[in-house]
């Protein structure tokens, strides 16, 4: 069960808003029970916390938003289909199309 807690814990979120999840009922108990896993799940929220303390202490650039959708715009695939292959295929398509005509009318 060990592992099994740890992996759901690894998704609790700090504070203890998830103790009332009945999720974590069976992870929360078996924390209780193992001192290595409470252990571990002490430090782990305290990770969290820290990590947590240090996104909330990051300034957020004002333009932050306008330069992800240029950096979308700007790395957007490009179709393979230009307009000089359409009509290249088209073309192809009208060729093919007159030699299988003029093949069935010398029959």
């Amino acid at each position: 069960m060990s592992d099994e807690a740890r992996l759901l814990f690894s998704a609790y979120r700090p504070g203890g808003k998830d103790a009332d999840d009945p999720l974590f009922a069976a992870a929360i108990e078996a924390a209780k029970n193992d001192p290595a896993l409470a252990q571990w799940l002490t430090e782990q929220q305290a990770f969290d916390q820290a990590v947590a303390g240090h996104l909330r202490a990051m300034e957020i650039p004002a333009d932050l938003r306008a330069r992800i959708l240029a950096g979308a715009a700007v790395s957007r695939p490009r179709s393979r289909w230009t307009a000089a292959r359409v009509w290249a295929l088209v073309a192809l398509l009208a060729a093919v199309a007159g030699v299988c005509i003029a093949l069935a009318a010398a029959r």
